[in-house]
């Protein structure tokens, strides 16, 4: 029996919206699996596990959500990203003691007192030149070095895009990473299931109908 060229061109239409639909799918699928085990995770983690800083660097722990205590910030030593001349990003090795920028631990400061410091010091060495930002320093030595305890989420790797770890000769992939300030939400797994569940069933619907129109 002949078909019509209308009829053949729908047959491919369907069979492209097949393919799509079962790619789109398996991305479905995915964030769908990325938001239950975000709350998984986040179920029952009610406080940070307490540690030392001393113990933290000799068993380096499995990532999770972690109280660092006794340790010292070295924001000096920071490794840190800039975007329009704004630093958004500074990342300070931590250790035991008051001079320790060698470490493979680092901690992630976003507070605005630290970012605010940054801005600043980047100010006074263009007036000045490092003479003058190493004054800077001096004068707020409460910010570039930091004793407190670094409350957060604990994980391994950081992403090199602009090539700054890689320029310090550090292997950013093993890199230890604290997030202090963050803890785990349930706020993202919510977001990721219900988008990853609704987009699945919306594949489900088009695979459907293409597979009637083939």
């Amino acid at each position: 029996m002949q078909r019509s060229p209308f009829y053949q061109r729908c047959r491919r239409g369907s069979a492209v919206a097949a393919k799509l639909g079962f790619l789109y799918g398996i991305l479905s699928l995915f964030l769908l699996g990325f938001g239950i085990k975000t709350l998984i995770d986040a179920h029952g983690k009610t406080a940070p596990i307490p540690i030392t800083i001393e113990e933290f660097r000799r068993t380096h722990p499995a990532p999770g959500w972690y109280t660092i205590t006794g340790a010292w910030a070295d924001v000096t030593g920071s490794v840190y990203w800039e975007e329009n001349g704004v630093v958004i990003d500074v990342y300070a090795p931590l250790s035991n003691v008051k001079n320790g920028s060698k470490s493979d631990i680092y901690v992630e400061l976003t507070d605005s007192k630290t970012l605010s410091a940054f801005i600043d010091m980047g100010y006074a060495r263009k007036k000045g030149g490092e003479s003058a930002a190493r004054e800077f320093r001096q004068a707020h030595r409460d910010v570039f070095r930091q004793q407190r305890d670094f409350s957060g989420l604990v994980t391994v790797g950081v992403r090199d895009p602009m090539g700054e770890w890689s320029k310090l000769g550090i292997d950013a992939a093993n890199v230890i990473m604290i997030e202090d300030g963050w803890k785990p939400g349930t706020t993202k797994g919510i977001v990721c299931t219900i988008i990853g569940g609704v987009s699945a069933l919306f594949c489900f619907g088009v695979l459907v109908r293409a597979r009637r129109g083939m």
